[in-house]
């Protein structure tokens, strides 16, 4: 099969779901909704063949990468009494918090690798998720996780679990 036939056939099979998908959403058959969600399935169909077919965008994580999630609410609970702390010390006149920008060691595979390219997204995703800390980039070529924390913490169970190194 030519790329351009799978391109079509994976496009003229996931614009009727995701149709389906924006109706069930929107939960109404207004003609307007119709219309936008007719033209809404059609850019997503579009933007997952993009994905699909660009080289280094495969996602294949492992089921103990994706299990990581479970650590998920206790870092959001954690992260997000420590920006709770920072808040009440800078509206009470306290100490400033020292924001800063972290380097870490981070085995990141290949970029061809489509459970390290997972291992690396859900790394900055479930991270993310936490209020005081955010991913800024991964890179793969030295190894090195750069992000930022407005109160300086320790390094995530989960983020270790992926492949941080202290």
């Amino acid at each position: 099969m030519s790329k351009s036939s799978k391109f079509f056939s994976l496009f003229a099979a996931s614009s009727p779901a995701l149709f389906v998908c924006w109706l069930v959403f929107v939960g109404t058959f207004a003609r307007w909704e119709m219309l936008v969600g007719i033209g809404v399935a059609l850019l997503a169909a579009a933007v997952i063949c993009i994905v699909q077919h660009a080289d280094n965008a495969h996602f294949r994580p492992t089921s103990q990468d994706v299990w990581q999630i479970l650590y998920v609410p206790w870092l959001i609970f954690q992260e997000t009494y420590a920006i709770l702390l920072v808040g009440m010390r800078d509206l009470f006149g306290g100490r400033k918090a020292v924001s800063a920008f972290r380097l870490l060691r981070f085995e990141a595979g290949k970029a061809g690798d489509p459970r390290s390219t997972g291992r690396r997204a859900l790394a900055v995703t479930y991270s993310t998720m936490a209020p005081n800390f955010i991913v800024m980039r991964i890179n793969v070529r030295d190894g090195y996780l750069l992000f930022h924390q407005i109160q300086r913490g320790g390094i995530p169970k989960l983020l270790k679990n992926l492949g941080a190194r202290a």
